[in-house]
């Protein structure tokens, strides 16, 4: 087995964050990780991975590739945070759970 090649299928595995990648997980990675704190738009995103795909195929391929990114990520400190209307970006793994605790705190409490 050469190193960096899947030995099933003999695509590249790229490291991102310590997580090994599909070339495609890591042009999203690099795409999000580029935008920085801001994070990046799904039109942005979406130009940037599949240009010539319209925009209702594209956002299903781009919702599983991010779960793939997401999962691949697991162990590491990082997490790919999205909410409708608002840019992908990476959190903090702890951030994020300290957020969820807030979020669902606010919901008890009767918030939004």
């Amino acid at each position: 087995m050469r190193p960096g090649v899947c030995p099933h299928c003999g695509q590249r595995i790229l490291i991102r964050h310590g997580a090994q990648l599909s070339p495609k997980l890591a042009d999203i990675f690099d795409a999000i990780a580029g935008a920085g704190a801001r994070g990046i738009s799904f039109e942005s995103l979406r130009a940037a991975i599949y240009p010539d795909v319209p925009n209702d195929r594209a956002a299903t391929r781009l919702k599983a590739l991010i779960w793939h990114l997401d999962q691949a990520l697991a162990g590491t400190e990082v997490y790919v945070a999205h909410a409708r209307g608002e840019p992908y970006r990476f959190v903090d793994f702890k951030k994020l759970q300290e957020m969820r605790k807030a979020a669902a705190k606010v919901r008890r409490m009767g918030g939004r």
